[in-house]
């Protein structure tokens, strides 16, 4: 047997995630399946209220819209086992060291979420326009919608503004994951109120104070705009790090108290 306290094992971490797919694929399967319908309504009620216009802008706002509330929703049930007391010694005493956990925990939630949801949307908005311009032609209803294009995000932003949006959605993630590890009940509520706070707060710096100061103008303002949106990507990125370093730290706190 090997020892649990070995950071990270290959051939141990390979067992113990196909162990937890093979307890999760149905749950998994299940939500995939439940978040298809949802996208399913909510767009065709979007296009209805719209009077059958649907086009590239639209795409991006729901698309986007869609993905962080899915992300809120999905990653901030993360480590279930660790939200009743009962449970969570037969989480540590899993054969598996505490980061291993972690890391198949992050692949589960938001490795899944980043690599198959976009999909998911994809086809989920791909068969709501056809089944849509099928009932509005035979109603005789007039219709303008656009399929979903993957081209269209890379031909109306630059790679910079791409990367900034990016980057901010893999902090908002990463931030509701590493609140997981923090907040026994009700983490993604508590998370996702923590970021409305922090974006209130970041959006009144940097507008009212950080604009006063002579290295924002100097260091920031003055920069090239894919540039400056190049150096906001980065900083996302990094603070996304160090929230998922936190929320592995938090973790291994409570296995040694």
């Amino acid at each position: 047997m090997q020892n649990r306290n070995q950071t990270i094992s290959i051939k141990r971490f390979g067992k113990y995630a196909i162990s937890r797919l093979e307890m999760n694929y149905k749950n998994l399967l299940i939500t995939a399946a439940t978040a298809s319908l949802i996208a399913f309504f909510v767009l065709s009620v979007l296009i209805i209220y719209n009077q059958g216009n649907w086009h590239g802008g639209h795409w991006e706002i729901f698309l986007v819209v869609s993905f962080l509330i899915g992300g809120v929703q999905y990653i901030g049930q993360a480590f279930p086992m660790l939200r009743k007391k009962e449970k969570m010694l037969l989480f540590y005493l899993a054969p598996a060291s505490t980061f291993e956990k972690f890391i198949y925990e992050l692949f589960e939630r938001m490795g899944l979420l980043i690599l198959f949801f976009p999909v998911l949307l994809f086809g989920t908005g791909m068969l709501t326009i056809e089944v849509t311009n099928l009932i509005r032609n035979y109603l005789g209803l007039h219709s303008e919608l656009e399929p979903l294009s993957i081209n269209y995000s890379f031909e109306i932003f630059s790679p910079g503004a791409l990367s900034q949006i990016m980057s901010g959605i893999i902090l908002i993630l990463s931030l509701i994951f590493a609140g997981t590890c923090m907040f026994r009940k009700y983490p993604g509520i508590k998370i996702a109120f923590i970021l409305g706070a922090y974006i209130v707060l970041s959006s009144v710096y940097a507008e009212y104070i950080a604009a006063e100061h002579s290295w924002y103008s100097v260091y920031i303002q003055n920069m090239e705009l894919n540039t400056r949106r190049l150096v906001y990507s980065a900083t996302m990125l990094i603070v996304a790090l160090i929230a998922l370093l936190y929320g592995y730290f938090r973790i291994k706190e409570k296995e040694v108290k």
